[in-house]
């Protein structure tokens, strides 16, 4: 019985929630750090009344862990919110291991509840009331030593032995053994004694041996069990395995320093905040700008770091983005330890933990003192560049990257007869797109296209023109061309457009005249009884006459450039196509001759004439031609060649076989496709003498020697007699020649 107390108040002493349950899982003790945690009696832990004091989130999982590690009977733990006196919950961790009977039977649970919200040690306490101190030790699921008053090792739970692996004999002299490192050694040793002398809890961290040789940190915990007197009965020191959360310590450690020091490396001024805005870090480069210690800077906000006309709206956007968790972008002008005020960007960004709390606030500063500088000195250009486009006498205007209109200069509104404050009231810093634009006096017919137009401009982000007619302040309108240059940086990226509208009101008149001139004229050709056309300097045609495309039955399309060649004969088609591109290398007038196929089918002869038409620098523009018909010309001009041809046979004595096969090759040249053959007539017959037939094989004219020309078979006696010509159109079908000679004898 006294053992039962004794072991009640070590649960009641242990810093630590110690339970025991039943095999069937039913809680039949609770220690008292269970009622003082929860606020719960401990009559209420018995059974499963425990599970009020679990998170209503996490009771399911509990309970299916628990039942778990029931069914199985083997050692397990769980994690789970677990609810304070004041409502809090804490997380703990619940390990639990089985009592077995000399049968090995479970007859007992012995759990203990660590509270991980603090550093996650674990306390183990003893839970057993009714079986031996042994087996309450071996129960608790951590290394255990229980040792007397003076620190003379007593009991050895089998965690311990197994980590260490060694006996309980060798472990009582582990102040002379490896057991602990032997860095942390005579630290260990002498808090012991010291809480031993003083009778009070100590608390030490230390490297403690593996069986395998390896070395991990452990907390070691001591906790003095006393009776009711007050007298220490035993000392119990826990061993909680710390080495993890060592490791990560010092990882933490290491990264934060490689933090540091990359922080510090970089060429920018970086500084944190707690969350609620105060300075916590700065790195190196804003010590050294602006020469003040950390804790000077923490007083930026009513200090001359930030120049006075700034600080109100730094103050301003970095309060703001504290209370809205928002970042913030500003620029302003920070004093250097010289005194010297240098512009800045400063851009504030929170960092958040895994819940979306804020953490940590971080601002960065840029310098931006020469690109702010930069800009001014760009702004004062664009002033002097303003005065001189407002000098130049034209109108010109610039826009945006997104089109919309920024500044016209005076020629331009006073040309269109507007003011600014015309439309409405004018506010000098506002732009000028804000109350008309590019559009504006532009006429109502034009402006959809030149909108288009602009905006295809635009898109390309290119050089680009458009015509348009704009009205002048007496309300006339003029055209104008419209052009647009981009302006770029030196990445590449349109920061602007510049443009000019170029009245061209003239040339759009003389354009329109010119073209009246052209109709004009094109209808004086196509009246011309000719074959006209014109060409371009390359020769390619592009007008031809109505009655040239009549005459060869083309549309002009067809024609065009180099499609009338389709109408040449294709014997004459290379040597004319040769004298054409000489006239054009020449730069000169020619001529050349070709056959042309009519509408019909028919080839006549025509003579082609080109002249050069060329401009005031003498270059050529264009050439126009005529084709004249010369194929009467062309035929007489052969037949008297062949005459002549006869007569010099005849007058040189030629026999007259050969005169008379000359003149059949004269009439069949004259002829294309038609023989010819000549019959010289014997008077005493009559009948035929000989035949010439240059082209006829000897099959024909050999039969027709002899023939009589008495009677009517032969189309040739008829004629003879007659003395007209006769036409024997079809030997075959006409009846009056079915029993000629000709057609049965020579055909």
């Amino acid at each position: 019985m006294e053992m039962e107390i004794d072991l009640g108040r070590v649960f009641d002493t242990l810093p630590a929630m110690v339970w025991t349950a039943q095999p069937d899982g039913h809680f039949d003790f609770a220690n008292r750090r269970w009622s003082d945690y929860t606020g719960l009696s401990l009559d209420e832990a018995h059974g499963w009344e425990w599970q009020a004091a679990v998170n209503p989130d996490d009771l399911p999982t509990v309970l299916e862990r628990w039942r778990s590690i029931l069914a199985t009977g083997e050692p397990g733990d769980l994690e789970a919110r677990v609810r304070g006196f004041d409502g809090q919950y804490h997380w703990f961790r619940v390990q639990c291991s089985p009592m077995r009977g000399d049968g090995g039977q479970i007859i007992k649970w012995c759990g203990v509840g660590t509270d991980v919200e603090d550093f996650r040690r674990a306390e183990e306490t003893l839970r057993r009331r009714e079986l031996d101190f042994q087996l309450i030790v071996d129960s608790i699921p951590m290394p255990v030593a229980v040792t007397t008053p003076s620190g003379e090792i007593e009991g050895l739970n089998q965690l311990t032995l197994d980590y260490f692996g060694k006996t309980f004999e060798e472990l009582k002299g582990w102040k002379a053994s490896d057991v602990v490192h032997p860095d942390d050694l005579e630290r260990t040793i002498a808090a012991q004694l010291d809480a031993h002398r003083k009778g009070s809890a100590y608390n030490v961290e230390s490297r403690h041996r593996r069986a395998d040789g390896v070395y991990r940190w452990h907390n070691l915990l001591g906790l003095p069990l006393r009776d009711p007197q007050g007298n220490i009965l035993r000392w119990f020191h826990l061993l909680v395995d710390i080495d993890d959360r060592k490791r990560a310590e010092e990882a933490l450690s290491a990264s934060e320093s490689y933090a540091r020091s990359i922080v510090d490396s970089i060429p920018g001024m970086i500084a944190a905040f707690t969350p609620n805005g105060e300075l916590e870090f700065v790195n190196r480069q804003i010590i050294e700008f602006f020469g003040k210690p950390l804790e000077e800077l923490k007083r930026w906000a009513t200090s001359d770091m930030t120049h006075p006309e700034d600080l109100p709206r730094a103050v301003e956007y970095f309060t703001r983005s504290i209370a809205s968790g928002e970042p913030f972008t500003d620029e302003v002008r920070a004093r250097r330890f010289d005194g010297v005020y240098r512009w800045f960007q400063s851009r504030g960004f929170p960092l958040r933990d895994t819940n979306g709390r804020i953490d940590r606030w971080y601002n960065l500063l840029i310098d931006i003192d020469e690109r702010k500088r930069a800009e001014e000195a760009l702004a004062a250009r664009e002033r002097n560049l303003n005065e001189i486009i407002n000098t130049i006498p034209v109108l010109a205007w610039s826009a945006r990257p997104d089109g919309s209109t920024q500044f016209f200069n005076q020629h331009y509104l006073h040309y269109v007869g507007l003011s600014i404050g015309q439309i409405k009231d004018w506010v000098p810093t506002t732009a000028l797109s804000d109350y008309w634009d590019l559009t504006a006096a532009v006429h109502p017919d034009d402006v959809d296209g030149l909108t288009a137009a602009w905006e295809a401009i635009l898109a390309s982000g290119k050089s680009g023109e458009a015509e348009a007619r704009l009205r002048r302040f007496d309300g006339i309108y003029r055209w104008f061309l419209v052009r647009a240059n981009p302006l770029c940086d030196e990445s590449g990226n349109i920061v602007k457009w510049y443009g000019v509208s170029i009245d061209i009101d003239d040339r759009k008149r003389a354009e329109q005249a010119l073209r009246q001139s052209e109709r004009s004229f094109k209808l004086i050709i196509d009246t011309i009884p000719a074959l006209a056309w014109s060409a371009r300097p390359d020769g390619s045609a592009e007008f031809f006459s109505k009655h040239y495309l009549d005459y060869v039955g083309l549309s002009a399309e067809q024609a065009q450039d180099w499609g009338w060649t389709v109408a040449v004969h294709s014997d004459d088609l290379s040597g004319l196509a040769a004298t054409w591109q000489a006239i054009m290398a020449s730069g000169k007038p020619g001529e050349a001759e070709a056959r042309l196929r009519r509408f019909d089918g028919d080839y006549r002869w025509l003579l082609f004439r080109a002249n050069p038409l060329r401009d005031a620098s003498g270059n050529i523009v264009k050439w126009y031609g005529i084709n004249t018909d010369i194929d009467d010309r062309k035929r007489a001009e052969t037949n008297l060649a062949r005459e002549k041809h006869l007569l010099e046979m005849i007058a040189s004595g030629r026999p007259l076989r050969g005169v008379l096969g000359a003149l059949c090759e004269m009439v069949e040249e004259a002829g294309p496709g038609c023989y010819c053959d000549v019959h010289p007539i014997d008077w005493s017959g009559p009948s035929i003498e000989y035949s010439v037939a240059p082209s006829l094989p000897p099959s024909y004219t050999d039969p027709i020697a002899g023939l009589s020309l008495n009677g009517d078979a032969l189309p040739c006696a008829i004629a003879v007699r007659q003395k007209a010509q006769v036409f024997a159109e079809d030997m075959d079908a006409d009846p009056r020649w079915r029993a000629s000679p000709v057609r049965t004898r020579v055909l």
